[in-house]
């Protein structure tokens, strides 16, 4: 990526990155573990930050911030700085579903740096204080949960009976 190399910690990773408006890469940031872990969502701030969406297994770092997984594998969410291209925040779903028990796949931010996720668990996932139970058992749900500015979760909606992939704003 430029002048810049990557190299994955696991089996594969996430990563994002920013090219100017000469079409030239500026920055690339990269997460992950020794699991799979998938990158899915992207939204852009508007003071240039960037929040990304996925899903991780086990643990992951997202620059100097480790997740660790609840059950076989989570979602997440993480902020990075536009600028420096280091990660400003990482947060997580938690849950005891297995078989890639929950993952992010759309992400919408706001001006005021609040977003929402949107994406897939099986058995249950939490969101904070609040905890998702599936409705049809073994079927997985979707969901979609906000988070404000410093990646603190606020809420997240009631299960659907299939996957939330996109979020229109």
């Amino acid at each position: 990526f430029g002048n810049k190399s990557i190299t994955s910690t696991g089996n594969s990773d996430v990563f994002v990155g920013q090219f100017n408006t000469k079409g030239e890469f500026d920055w690339v940031a990269n997460a992950g573990g020794s699991g799979d872990d998938y990158g899915h969502g992207v939204a852009i701030l508007s003071d240039g930050d960037v929040v990304i969406t996925g899903g991780f297994e086990q643990s992951a770092d997202f620059g100097k911030i480790q997740l660790t997984t609840q059950g076989s594998s989570d979602a997440f969410a993480a902020r990075i700085d536009g600028t420096t291209e280091s990660f400003v925040w990482a947060t997580q779903s938690e849950g005891s579903g297995s078989d890639r028990s929950a993952r992010g796949f759309d992400v919408a931010s706001w001006n005021d740096g609040t977003s929402a996720i949107a994406g897939y668990f099986r058995n249950n996932a939490q969101f904070g204080q609040t905890r998702l139970d599936e409705e049809v058992a073994g079927e997985g749900d979707g969901f979609m949960a906000t988070m404000d500015a410093t990646g603190a979760w606020l809420s997240p909606s009631s299960p659907v009976t299939s996957p939330v992939v996109d979020i229109p704003v």
